[in-house]
């Protein structure tokens, strides 16, 4: 039997409106592929120039400054040493009044590692050893070789003739610290909040159990769990934030299904009137994939709704943001590399709400406005505290 809850040409209207936000809402917010370097943030490379090289600067008069310079950007794997790091500053070749500058400077370790600047390669950079420092490391002992095409470089511009190609010594990068990290694990819980829970038994969801159909109104989709709390555990699979907790996103797996459950029910929650709605299928939402977007201090998911008997509402509606989140103090632990935050408030935002009166029936206190959708004491609306949301992400 079909569902009769509100005129057709009504529900369509609303969810217009709905449809198009969420839509635009998708355009922005694609969750970004995540890698194994880390962004920098800071750090120090030195070089420490062998005496043979030193003798060879030398005797041509040749000054090599600076030897140490400030890392101000880049990547790195902080778990290999592998990246490229930019560097502060230029490196000057000098000799009287002639000189062979290198800006834009950067290091690339790893494979294929070289010190370059805009007017050429300097140095090939090769091996070294790396160790963890925080969230960071120090690539150390990494070996230079004074490469050919700068030899010929600098003995024309400063008019020399012995400069030559060979070992120079070894660089250090000490305290490369990122300015996000990788997420590698964690979690999120999410402890509803109960004023807020209470208003779904007055659009025919029974929360926390089977309802009238045996299926519980609120459950989590594996690999998410549940505790008796009740409160929703959510596994982070991947993301990168900032070891402050002020920007980047974390991403999790599984997701909320929430179910219409109380279908001609005789005992519906105080003040409903699901038992005079005449209902046939059970309407259901279900949010998966939840990021926690820690710059724009949004949550956003992937959305499926079913059920609805209404080709407007009905689909995959794609990735949207579904409320807001308001981390207080964050600890930021190097020695563990994790980052967490407890009891963040969080609420819906307009698109949650038009979504959830949308698709579930509203009771006798609401009825149905053509561009808000339920409307009335029980109806959701923006800022309805979701609860709060307690987080744990474990850095690479």
């Amino acid at each position: 039997m079909a569902k009769v809850t509100s005129s057709p040409s009504a529900r369509l209207r609303a969810f217009g409106i709905v449809l198009a936000v969420m839509a635009t809402t998708a355009l922005v917010a694609s969750p970004a592929a995540f890698g194994a370097q880390d962004t920098v943030a800071s750090g120090k490379l030195s070089l420490k120039l062998s005496s043979g090289f030193k003798k060879q600067l030398k005797k041509n008069g040749v000054k090599l400054k600076p030897s140490s310079y400030k890392i101000n950007g880049g990547k790195l794997d902080p778990t290999t040493g592998t990246g490229t790091v930019n560097l502060k500053g230029k490196m000057t070749f000098k000799k009287g009044s002639k000189k062979v500058v290198y800006k834009k400077l950067t290091a690339k370790l790893g494979s294929g590692g070289v010190l370059k600047g805009s007017s050429g390669k300097v140095f090939k950079l090769k091996g070294g050893k790396v160790a963890r420092n925080g969230f960071g490391a120090n690539v150390t002992g990494v070996k230079l070789k004074f490469l050919k095409s700068a030899a010929k470089k600098i003995n024309k511009k400063l008019e020399l003739n012995s400069l030559h190609q060979g070992s120079a010594g070894k660089a250090n990068a000490n305290n490369v610290q990122p300015d996000k990290v990788t997420l590698t694990s964690g979690t999120s819980e999410l402890k509803p909040n109960l004023v807020t829970f209470a208003k779904f038994g007055h659009h025919c969801i029974s929360p926390l159990t089977g309802g009238t159909t045996g299926t519980v109104g609120i459950l989590p989709i594996a690999p998410a769990t549940s505790t008796a709390a009740p409160s929703f555990v959510f596994p982070i699979a991947s993301g990168d934030i900032s070891p402050d907790g002020s920007g980047g996103s974390a991403n999790s797996s599984g997701g909320i299904q929430i179910t219409e459950n109380i279908l001609n029910d005789n005992a519906p929650a105080p003040g409903s009137m699901c038992n005079t709605i005449n209902q046939g299928t059970a309407s259901q939402i279900k949010q998966t994939d939840l990021v926690l977007d820690l710059s724009t201090k949004q949550i956003q998911a992937h959305i499926l709704i079913s059920g609805t008997e209404n080709a407007a509402l009905d689909g995959d509606k794609g990735v949207a943001f579904i409320g807001t989140i308001s981390p207080g103090a964050v600890t930021s632990d190097p020695a563990t590399r994790t980052v967490s935050f407890t009891d963040a408030p969080a609420a819906f935002n307009a698109t949650s709400a038009l979504v959830l009166n949308g698709a579930f029936p509203c009771d006798a206190n609401s009825g149905l406005d053509p561009t808000t959708g339920c409307t009335g004491t029980f109806a959701f609306v923006a800022g309805d505290p979701i609860g709060t949301v307690s987080f744990t992400g474990q850095a690479q």
